[in-house]
């Protein structure tokens, strides 16, 4: 969205760009779609990276805004919090705060958050130096994007918590398919517990670990039977795997054909 805005790209297009970055971020771990978007903003927009990946890095950080639901939902929510779990809460609260952070400094101190990422790469030879140290230079102007659109601020909290909500809402049918008599606040915190789990390295697909997770979350924190919940979880998984299968393959295709009509004659 912050991207489509800020470089004039159809809203529509930019959307099959992230179908197609679900669907990498599916098969392949460690978020190689992310890196997939600004290859498509490059290859189709000539849009350079340094122009794109603070977009990228702004959009996978406003996810975690969903942690301030958990949050919230704590005092409502009958739960018991294995050490598992509250690794993986304290571990969400940090890479929040630490998103934030440069945020808030690049907002305001610019200068000394280029200085800070450009401390880490001390290391390189001179001349790949002053390469790194330019694309950090617009990198980091390109996180300042609400200080010169304000507007945008409010409006990217509320899809952001509206989303959640609707993935919560996917969740909570599928446990009532089941027969499964459950709250939906207590969906809405479990969800999103695993929802905010994916801005963390995981296995392709999320095979295992989001079953794992829903175990620790509904069975064993909530006390519901475990094989119901792994039926939940498996035909979810398999719905959600189809949808981001068929979506991103397709998506894929016709970006290839839109690069194949803009590449330039031999």
């Amino acid at each position: 969205m912050l991207i489509s805005i800020k470089q004039k790209i159809p809203v529509i297009k930019n959307f099959r760009y992230v179908l197609t970055a679900n669907f990498i971020n599916y098969i392949i771990p460690l978020r190689a779609g992310e890196l997939s978007k600004s290859m498509l903003y490059k290859n189709n927009h000539n849009i350079r990276y340094a122009e794109s990946m603070p977009s990228v890095f702004i959009d996978k950080f406003f996810d975690t805004f969903a942690i301030f639901v958990v949050l919230i939902l704590i005092p409502f929510t009958t739960i018991i919090y294995t050490k598992s779990l509250y690794f993986l809460l304290i571990l969400l609260i940090i890479v929040f705060f630490i998103g934030i952070s440069i945020l808030i400094i690049s907002y305001f101190y610019k200068p000394l958050v280029i200085k800070l990422f450009q401390s880490l790469f001390f290391f390189l030879p001179q001349k790949y130096k002053i390469k790194v140290d330019n694309f950090l230079e617009v990198f980091v102007e390109g996180l300042t994007i609400f200080k010169h659109n304000k507007t945008l601020l409010l409006p990217c909290i509320l899809f952001t918590f509206l989303a959640t909500i609707s993935d919560s809402l996917f969740f909570f049918l599928m446990f009532l398919a089941f027969g499964v008599k459950i709250s939906f606040l207590q969906v809405m915190f479990g969800y999103t517990l695993i929802f905010l789990s994916y801005i963390l390295p995981h296995p392709p697909a999320q095979i295992g670990s989001n079953e794992l997770l829903m175990l620790l979350i509904f069975s064993i924190g909530m006390g519901y039977e475990a094989n119901l919940i792994a039926a939940v979880m498996s035909t979810s998984h398999t719905i959600t795997g189809v949808i981001v299968l068929v979506s991103g393959i397709t998506q894929i295709l016709s970006v290839a054909a839109i690069s194949d009509r803009h590449r330039p004659p031999p």
